[in-house]
């Protein structure tokens, strides 16, 4: 066979194969898509409400439209100490996301970031500068289950790059629409530290990280009557109950 006659074949070849890397990475992303087309978590800090986290997805012949909603506060009687707002349209094809628009409120201070895809990779655009990623960095959505293998997240409240490590911690039950699931229990660490559950099926079931003391639990579906049971912070400090007795007992 000649060169000549072998060119258009191994072109051929190369598109087929391009074709299949895009099938594979977008069936890797419609997994984490949920049946019915929406998440949505109530969000615990502590034992006390804090407000809501929702998504819902469009599916459609140009791709895969994700809508995410965040709604929290701190209550001290009838004032609010803290408010935070988060409205992010992601669109994707091929596995890979195409643009984002997000807006975030912070207690007063407000972001903006705007992603669309380039030749170059991806172009974000924020309040203060503007930069480009790889072009299939995961968004910190966290609804994509892909995240977990990624060692670069993009930040979607500020347009950051971020640095992760994710490790699997184990299967684990936790609670969904009232009801206990087996998953699987995800720990990030580096520029995020947090912990995140996907079930059987790569869907976002449950997150639970501290900040400046606080500790924050999602329950997808609803908070479950017996928190205590439930909650991945109590269980875990009841675990521990046994190891600090018998330290002081040592002592």
């Amino acid at each position: 066979m000649s060169v000549r006659s072998f060119a258009p074949r191994r072109a051929a070849m190369a598109a087929v194969a391009a074709g299949a890397i895009g099938l594979t990475a977008s069936a890797a992303v419609l997994a984490s898509v949920p049946h019915d087309g929406d998440i949505g978590f109530k969000v615990v800090r502590g034992d006390s409400p804090m407000g809501e986290h929702r998504l819902s997805f469009a599916r459609s012949d140009a791709g895969l439209e994700v809508s995410i909603n965040i709604e929290l506060g701190v209550d001290f009687g009838p004032f609010t100490l803290y408010e935070y707002t988060h409205q992010n349209r992601e669109v994707w094809q091929d596995g890979r996301l195409v643009s984002l628009t997000s807006r975030t409120n912070d207690n007063g201070e407000e972001h903006f970031v705007r992603v669309e895809r380039t030749d170059e990779g991806l172009r974000i655009e924020t309040e203060d500068r503007v930069t480009t990623a790889p072009a299939d960095i995961v968004p910190t959505s966290y609804w994509n289950y892909e995240i977990v293998k990624a060692d670069q997240v993009l930040d979607t409240q500020k347009g950051r790059i971020l640095e992760v490590s994710t490790r699997l911690m184990g299967s684990d039950e936790v609670w969904v629409e009232g009801q206990a699931i087996p998953a699987r229990r995800y720990q990030m660490t580096g520029d995020l530290n947090l912990d995140i559950w996907y079930d059987a099926d790569n869907e976002w079931v449950k997150t639970a990280f501290e900040i400046k003391g606080e500790q924050i639990e999602y329950f997808r579906g609803g908070v479950p009557e017996d928190l205590e049971q439930a909650s991945f912070f109590l269980r875990e400090a009841e675990d521990e109950r046994p190891f600090r007795d018998l330290q002081r007992s040592a002592r």
